[in-house]
């Protein structure tokens, strides 16, 4: 193979090494012909406040995918919940001081690989730096495999249903997670177990003894840690005061009767964690759902959950022609207290736009009257002309 790189350096030879965003638009950092696999992906952005991680999102798409392999806010792909910054190591992502983002998931590709980061947000993003570091290949890998990372989130988690990490078509591996948990209520927001669902199983074949437990610590956690494929990089909390606290292991005694009994877990809480797979994955031939449960009494937390899963799948994409009808349904919970009036949108986005064409455009709505509590389906209709 040979090694190359994609990045923002400054065409002129000068410092100025950076990409502006403006809001509603999208960058590509990589637009690279195969065969080839990325091996490293680095970067780090100016965003005036805290909401530049989720209002960033990262696509792929690889082998000409007609949806994103890779969908994700900035700081979730990354491991960094809640908007937040911290420093922390994995064999997999990694995040150095300050803010330097970095990706070593490899992403094989035989064809063609596509990445795009797209401000989602109201506010200019000025300056975002990046390197796509691959190689290129004489010819596709054997066996190979695409990369794929969903992100998720429930907010909060439906009581008596467990929260679904990744559900999956294959052949593919699952090859791990980091979720991020906002305590909604005190008390301990551990115990669910994970459970493996592989090839349509109704009774998993892999199941676990407890949330902490599948994240690699034990008795509830104590302080943050970070290893190659397991880690609580993030425990914290916001004090009246507006300052953040963190669970930190150099924190003098003092300083640690705060995350102790009976203080240990509050409303407010933020948490991240993380599983990576790369020393044993999870294979599937036909399709995987993975999940976990959220407290230990039936799914009775409600707390608010985000996650991104990583897998790496085959594309087995259905296609329309131009005469057939795109249905599909959504389910529309109000979680709130209040009735609500909900607006639904469907929106299409052009793999292979032109520079004039939007990057989403908007082709169905509806709106839904519910109660407090209530869910409801919404049957969406879009002909593919």
């Amino acid at each position: 193979f040979t090694a190359h790189r994609e990045s923002s350096h400054d065409r002129g030879g000068g410092n100025l090494d950076m990409r502006p965003i403006a809001p509603g638009d999208s960058l590509t950092i990589a637009d690279i012909e195969g065969p080839g696999t990325i091996t490293h992906l680095w970067c780090t952005f100016m965003y005036p406040g805290r909401q530049g991680l989720r209002n960033l999102v990262l696509r792929a798409w690889f082998d000409g995918a007609d949806t994103p392999c890779v969908e994700a806010p900035l700081g979730d792909f990354f491991g960094l919940g809640h908007n937040l910054v911290y420093t922390y190591s994995s064999e997999a992502l990694a995040v150095g001081s300050n803010m330097g983002l970095n990706n070593y998931w490899k992403m094989p590709f035989a064809r063609h690989a596509r990445l795009t980061v797209s401000n989602e947000g109201r506010t200019h993003c000025p300056a975002f730096y990046f390197y796509v570091d691959y190689q290129r290949h004489a010819k596709p890998q054997p066996d190979m495999l695409c990369f794929h990372a969903i992100y998720r989130q429930a907010m909060p988690c439906r009581q008596g249903e467990p929260y679904v990490l990744m559900e999956a078509r294959g052949p593919g591996h699952f090859v791990g997670c980091n979720l991020s948990i906002e305590q909604l209520a005190g008390d301990w927001w551990g115990e669910g177990d994970d459970r493996f669902f592989v090839d349509g199983e109704t009774t998993p074949s892999i199941v676990g003894t407890g949330s902490e437990d599948y994240f690699g610590g034990a008795w509830c956690y104590k302080e943050e840690f970070s290893f190659p494929c397991i880690g609580t990089p993030l425990r914290g909390r916001f004090h009246a005061d507006g300052k953040f606290v963190r669970s930190r292991p150099d924190l003098s005694d003092k300083d640690a009767d705060e995350w102790r009994w009976p203080s240990a877990w509050q409303k407010g809480d933020l948490w991240n964690v993380y599983r990576h797979h790369s020393q044993d994955p999870v294979p599937f031939r036909k399709s995987l759902r993975v999940e976990i449960e959220h407290g230990y009494r039936n799914n009775e937390r409600e707390d608010a959950y985000s996650s991104v899963a990583y897998s790496d799948l085959q594309i087995s994409t259905p296609r329309l022609t131009q005469t057939q009808t795109l249905a599909a349904t959504v389910r529309v919970t109000n979680t709130g207290n209040r009735p609500v009036r909900e607006t639904v949108q469907a929106y299409v986005r052009d793999v292979n736009t032109s520079a004039t064409w939007a990057d989403r455009e908007l082709k169905f709505f509806t709106t839904v009257e519910l109660a407090a509590g209530q869910d409801a389906v919404v049957d969406i209709s879009i002909d593919a002309s």
